[in-house]
């Protein structure tokens, strides 16, 4: 809808009228029309949903011509702050040279205010003539407030229908071979949404399975503009360790190598395309759609999780999951609609499915019209924004959700309420909770503490997204093959594409208000881009997001400090080694990303980013403190992620200066410094993350510190070599529910859990150890919220003592490559386990 974007440009505009407003003095009469006009439009964006319906036509010019004038504000606007504040850098003398330019410049902006306000009582007037009464037909729309918490994951185990489906393929694949040695390919084929994915992950990851080829599986994906080159190499490094001689082998060589490795193995693939699957095998598995009865079951699943359905409640409710045709990608997703409308009443319930049922009605079966009446459904114009930027990321693309939600917050997609305590970013997982409450997005991996870690969007959907996105000018995905020109002479605001993009835009549209710029990896990295960067930051003075993930940025220029507007930048792969001091003057810069480990030093005009939220650095970098001519206040009250610094950094005045970190990485010789940590506990009140890692050269770790922040949630502790148990001191961390011991943080022997210790600990985490020798210890009534053991890489675990199996609060064990003694006790009590939570082994065990 194109709403969607007119309102959030316009709610973008007026928050930098209220941000900018010293950057606008001379032009108060101007600036204050633009903004009463401006509310109009919002006020008529926001209600416009009931409209839209009454006046399909009409509505959607109106909305059309609304968001090229909230566009045109926002350039002109932003446009002009970035001026002044250049103008604000110079000296009196300059100012005084530049007053007649200044003043033409107010002059133009003025004229350019006059023009927006007369196209908005244009449209007033033809919405008089056409006899859309506004007061009539923009009636409040039925949903006014944030996503709902309402909380319920269909996971691919719940999935129905594909029981006997899994059989079939599980048997073709473990069917003994005789003597022939060939390799065997099983494929699955399906129109898309049929589940196809689905249901090869689920025979993927069944045990059986997994005990059969203990060599090792491997699951690729292959999107619509892939190389066959990457392709057999991301196959081939499941099932050896490549040299780099083997790595640059053409793409001939590389496939004979695969060919001698799948010597007697199988293959599983999907595909839409039959003849496709018929070319490596004859008989391919057809996906058959649901049948009545289990498309109802999806659909009960779906909405009511696991509280009972009466029959009253089941006839309305299959009636509708029969529109879906029995495909199930349509049913989840309908059923995702269903279960935000459904208040457990029967009358709210009756309503819900009628009005989806009118929706639908004139296409039934429709897959696409289902898919466009779940993102229609969406109650947040910024939900929907969110959504559909879902169109930047590549096909098949797993998005970490940290990098999605910094992006949605930079670009001002994220709204908090009023009188809110939380910030842009908790509201954005709220977000990214409710689409995939709603099976628009689907969780690919958690985090340890149950939060999603990457998220990816289906084919479908995401055909949608880039859909709605062209259409409604917001980005334009840009292919190898191309873009209709058309296109990019409308909308040069956001491009996302791999890494030929960067070309493409210094050719094309370096004269264009471009807002964001999104690289992604594909086939080889890019480097010498410099020309490029230097053209953008001189052009494209309106950036606001510069996500270089895909590029190997060789050179950052001093022009970057030109982006006045730039909130997220990315340097993803970099070999820099120092950043330019004009990186300081991106006055409203939230998040900073540079994967460079040959950066020491921070420049040290950083405490001017008052805006800053997030760093992430790599390596031991030096954050040199505020000078003395700073002010009193904190600079960086807005900083929540700090990774990684050195240890010397770790003083109390710099960690003054950022009363609300929540995140800190340290990196470096933390023996000599650590102790400077503990004397800054009382400036981190608010730090929950601490990640803890000694440099490989420096001294081992003695002891930790003596006090830790007392409100820490998490601490990972990275190659301290620690010779005295931490756990007596972590224990007294009272709020700590995620403890990572990795890579020889401990080289002692016994591992103790007292009873009075970790009384809220809820993930346990032992990772590569490999061949030290250890064992763990627990009293009695010790770890009792305990959800989740991970233990990898401990080859030299001795001992696990019985009551940590014995938990009942744990719901996950996962163990890889267990010692001989855990894997044992594992196997012994493997029946009563299970009955109580999940054991996930690699590899598996074979009888």
């Amino acid at each position: 809808m194109a709403d969607s974007i007119a309102s959030f440009v316009t709610d973008n505009v007026l928050k930098c009228i209220k941000d900018e407003a010293e950057l606008l003095i001379g032009l108060d009469d101007q600036v204050k029309s633009l903004k009463d006009q401006l509310e109009v439009i919002d006020a008529i964006l926001v209600r416009s949903e009931r409209a839209r319906l009454r006046h399909h036509g009409p509505i959607e010019v109106l909305m059309g011509q609304l968001r090229d004038i909230a566009c045109d504000a926002e350039d002109t606007i932003d446009t002009y702050s970035a001026k002044e504040c250049i103008r604000n850098e110079r000296s009196l003398i300059g100012s005084i040279i530049d007053w007649p330019r200044e003043q033409w410049s107010k002059h133009e902006v003025a004229k350019k205010i006059e023009d927006i306000s007369g196209r908005i009582d244009r449209i007033k007037r033809d919405l008089d003539s056409s006899g859309i009464n506004l007061n009539q037909a923009l009636q409040p729309p039925s949903f006014q407030g944030q996503p709902q918490q309402k909380r319920r994951r269909v996971e691919e185990n719940e999935v129905v229908g594909f029981d006997d489906e899994s059989n079939t393929i599980t048997r073709r694949l473990l069917r003994r071979q005789g003597e022939n040695h060939h390799l065997t390919v099983v494929s699955i084929v399906g129109m898309g949404g049929m589940g196809k994915t689905t249901l090869a992950k689920k025979v993927y990851n069944d045990l059986e399975v997994k005990k059969h080829f203990e060599q090792g599986c491997a699951w690729a994906h292959v999107s619509q503009d892939y190389s066959h080159k990457q392709l057999l190499l991301v196959i081939l490094k499941a099932f050896k360790r490549l040299t780099i001689e083997e790595m640059k082998m053409e793409e001939e060589e590389i496939g004979e190598l695969l060919l001698q490795c799948l010597k007697g193995k199988r293959v599983l693939f999907t595909t839409r395309v039959e003849h496709v699957a018929r070319e490596a095998d004859p008989t391919p598995h057809r996906l058959k759609f649901l049948s009545p009865d289990e498309s109802w079951e999806l659909l009960k699943k779906k909405v009511f999780g696991g509280e009972k359905c009466n029959k009253l409640w089941e006839e309305s409710g299959r009636k509708i999951s029969k529109k879906c045709g029995g495909l199930p990608l349509a049913i989840v997703v309908l059923g995702g609609v269903l279960f935000y409308k459904w208040t457990k009443t029967f009358d709210q319930w009756s309503k819900a499915v009628d009005c989806v049922s009118s929706i639908l009605s004139e296409r039934p079966k429709d897959c696409k019209e289902i898919l466009k009446y779940s993102y229609d459904d969406l109650p947040l114009h910024q939900l929907r924004v969110c959504y559909l930027y879902f169109a930047a990321f590549p096909e098949d693309f797993e998005i970490p959700t940290k990098r999605l939600i910094r992006l949605w917050v930079a670009e001002g997609l994220v709204q908090v309420p009023p009188r809110s305590y939380e910030t842009s970013e908790q509201v954005a997982e709220h977000y990214l909770d409710e689409l995939i409450d709603r099976s628009l997005v689907e969780a690919v991996k958690r985090r340890s503490n149950g939060g999603v870690k990457t998220c990816k969007i289906h084919d479908l959907l995401r055909d949608l997204c880039i859909d709605e996105a062209q259409k409604q000018k917001f980005i334009i995905q840009y292919q190898e093959r191309g873009i209709d020109e058309q296109l990019i002479s409308i909308i040069p605001r956001r491009l996302a594409g791999k890494s030929n993009l960067l070309r493409y835009i210094y050719l094309k549209c370096s004269s264009k208000p471009l807002r964001s710029i999104l690289c992604f990896i594909h086939r080889e990295l890019v480097h010498g881009i410099n020309t490029n960067l230097t053209s953008f930051c001189n052009n494209l003075q309106l950036l606001r997001v510069l996500d270089l993930e895909g590029i190997i940025v060789d050179t950052l220029p001093d022009e970057i400090g030109k982006l006045f507007h730039l909130r997220y930048l990315s340097l993803g792969i970099t070999t820099l080694t120092k950043l330019p001091d004009s990186i300081c003057n991106l006055r409203n810069l939230q998040t900073l990303v540079v994967k460079s480990k040959s950066i020491h030093s921070i420049p040290s005009g950083i405490w001017k980013l008052k805006k800053l939220r997030h760093v992430y650095l790599q390596g031991q970098t030096l954050l040199s403190p505020p000078t003395s001519t700073m002010d009193n206040e904190s600079s960086l009250v807005d900083l929540q992620t700090l990774s990684t610094i050195c240890p010397s950094s770790c003083t109390e005045e710099i960690f003054a200066q950022m009363p609300n970190l929540i995140k800190l990485g340290v990196e470096g010789d933390l023996q000599s410094k650590l102790e400077s940590l503990a004397k800054s506990r009382d400036k981190l009140q608010q730090l929950k993350s601490l990640k803890l890692k000694r440099d490989l050269t420096s001294a081992p770790v003695i002891m930790l510190p003596r006090k830790f922040p007392e409100n820490l949630t998490k601490i990972s502790l990275h190659n301290t070599e620690l010779e005295a148990d931490p756990l007596q001191q972590l224990g007294q961390l009272k709020q700590l529910q995620i403890l990572k011991l990795m890579e020889q943080s401990y080289v002692g022997y016994t591992l103790s859990f007292n009873s009075e210790d970790f009384e809220r600990l809820l993930v346990l985490q032992l990772m590569n150890f490999y061949d030290h020798e250890f064992k763990l210890e627990m009293e009695e009534g010790a770890l009792p919220s305990l959800e989740r053991l991970v233990i990898h890489n401990c080859h030299s675990l001795q001992r696990v003592p019985d009551e940590l199996w014995d938990l009942t609060t744990l719901e996950i064990i996962n163990l890889w490559e267990p010692s001989g003694p855990v894997r044992s006790v594992i196997l012994q009590k493997e029946n009563e386990i299970k009955q109580r939570c999940k054991i996930e082994m690699f590899p598996p065990e074979t009888h």
